[in-house]
């Protein structure tokens, strides 16, 4: 949320809202399916699993993935592509690069 305000205060604020507009919709349509899906986490029902850290929320669909592959690919299109004066190749398929290896080494993560 705060680079969703950051980019509203230091570049274009129509592009920024609806980048925040796209982001908050899809959190809030995350969330519904949270609800839909919900199950409990196995140290929610299992007494001989200790956890140190207790987060009061469902599992699946995640919003770390949503945000990797909406809010950041949506901002690297609208702001390097779309209405930059000069398009770096390099640095935006550098950038795409290090979104997929991070998507896909959160996917690992999640499964392990």
């Amino acid at each position: 949320m705060f680079i969703m305000e950051f980019l509203y205060l230091t570049t274009d604020s129509l592009l920024a809202f609806k980048t925040a507009i796209i982001t908050c919709f899809g959190y809030y349509f995350l969330t519904f399916l949270k609800l839909l899906y919900k199950e409990a986490r196995p140290f929610w029902l299992s007494n001989e699993i200790q956890g140190y850290s207790c987060s009061f929320d469902f599992g699946d669909p995640a919003y770390h993935l949503y945000t990797i592959t909406t809010f950041w690919v949506y901002n690297i299109i609208m702001y390097q592509l779309k209405y930059a004066e000069k398009v770096n190749k390099r640095f935006v398929n550098a950038i795409f690069g290090f979104f997929i290896l991070f998507s896909g080494l959160l996917v690992v993560a999640a499964l392990h």
